[in-house]
């Protein structure tokens, strides 16, 4: 999804009191995989090195199956580069393998607007990765590696730059999973810091991650037999799980999908719609109904105070909500209904798309890519690309 998506404010106050939870820290190496030493050396601690010309036009990186990474042109559709990147292979192993497969939050890039974040998933033949991409040329400048025996779901990027990483480590009974959240600190002496959120007493994926601008809070939700949030308060290098989480209950269980920051508090799919949820606990419901959807996706841009959700049913459309209005304005998308992933300047939506043949889809079908021009209502435009699609943003500054 893109940057702009992550912009929100989060705003401050969570009650003190909290409960300590211990955090591991462990080391972590930073190696370009391309050039000579000098280029290792500026290269590698070097997250705002890029090639210029990335904002030239509108475009998009999407992440596919088996970590294949290509550039779009937004405009056409067309594939402007592409790089297979390092894999060691999804597990297929656990009850949570199926999760870790889904469409997720797999690539950010930091404003700062240099590389592009991937997570690259290498378990069980290794640790999983972050990598720093060149948005243009999609080369690798500089790679990390994560917790050791941690499945990663996702990552985000805060405004300092550090890296959140969350998964879970599967418990001895297979059905059980511990949540973990890990923090990076990137540079040429990188660290490596990871907390056990959740212990492994129940199915505890986490689903989706995000952290506020000013770091001082992230929020984690969850997937499985467990749902809802939870809040986590940073003190200091630590973080603490906010005093409203409790065993067997979480902060905020109307939670039940992506979650965003925006305003004084976050946005989220409750599995029917969105909701606003302000860390004083109080949730609204917002105006938004899409049909024939278990919605568990949307993307936000947060600067315009936009959000975005796919309608399936018998006439498929994407619904654009104004947040400040609370007002819905309807985009027919021809046949096509499926998971949002990347907004560009309210005009190309870059989604997983799939035909609907059917009025009674249940769950948003997650296909080949398309771009959506939201200004001309209709299909859009298909991405000649096989592969499901993982994650996708949009980058580029000339709408």
């Amino acid at each position: 999804m893109t940057w702009q998506v992550r912009a929100g404010e989060l705003g401050r106050g969570i009650a003190a009191g909290l409960l300590a939870i211990g955090l591991a820290v462990t080391a972590s190496g930073c190696f370009s995989s391309e050039g000579s030493s000098e280029e290792r050396a500026a290269l590698c601690p070097d997250s705002a090195a890029a090639t210029r010309g990335a904002g030239a036009a509108p475009a998009g990186l999407a992440l596919l199956g088996e970590n294949h990474l290509v550039r779009i042109s937004l405009r056409r559709g067309r594939v402007e580069a592409e790089r297979r990147l390092p894999s060691g292979g999804l597990t297929e192993t656990g009850t949570g393998a199926p999760l870790v497969r889904l469409p997720g939050q797999l690539l950010v890039q930091p404003r700062n607007s240099g590389p592009v974040a991937v997570l690259t998933r290498r378990a069980p033949a290794g640790r999983d990765e972050v990598m720093a991409v060149d948005p243009v040329t999609l080369e690798i400048r500089c790679r990390y590696s994560l917790e050791r025996g941690v499945l990663y779901r996702g990552i985000a990027v805060g405004s300092s730059g550090r890296i959140y990483a969350y998964g879970y480590r599967e418990g001895g009974d297979e059905k059980k999973a511990a949540a973990v959240l890990t923090t990076l600190e990137p540079g040429r002496r990188p660290r490596l810091m990871s907390m056990t959120v959740r212990p492994a007493d129940s199915d505890w994926w986490p689903y989706w991650g995000t952290v506020s601008s000013d770091e001082r809070h992230v929020v984690l939700s969850y997937h499985g037999s467990t749902s809802g949030a939870d809040f986590l308060d940073a003190v200091g290098d630590r973080f603490r799980r906010s005093p409203c989480a409790r065993r067997g209950f979480l902060c905020v269980g109307e939670v039940h999908g992506a979650i965003e920051p925006y305003g004084a508090g976050f946005l989220a799919a409750d599995g029917q719609g969105l909701i606003e949820v302000r860390l004083n606990g109080r949730v609204d419901v917002l105006p938004v109904k899409p049909g024939d959807v278990h919605l568990m996706d949307f993307v936000l841009d947060a600067p315009r105070g936009l959000a975005y959700v796919s309608s399936c049913g018998n006439r498929p459309e994407i619904q654009r909500l104004d947040l400040a209005k609370m007002r819905v304005t309807e985009v027919p998308s021809g046949h096509f209904c499926g998971m949002p992933l990347a907004v560009y300047d309210d005009r190309f939506l870059i989604i997983g798309a799939s035909r609907v043949n059917a009025p009674d889809v249940t769950e948003p079908p997650t296909g080949p890519l398309r771009v959506l021009d939201l200004r001309h209502p209709g299909p859009g435009i298909p991405v000649r690309l096989s592969g499901t699609p993982q994650d996708a943003i949009a980058i580029g500054t000339d709408g």
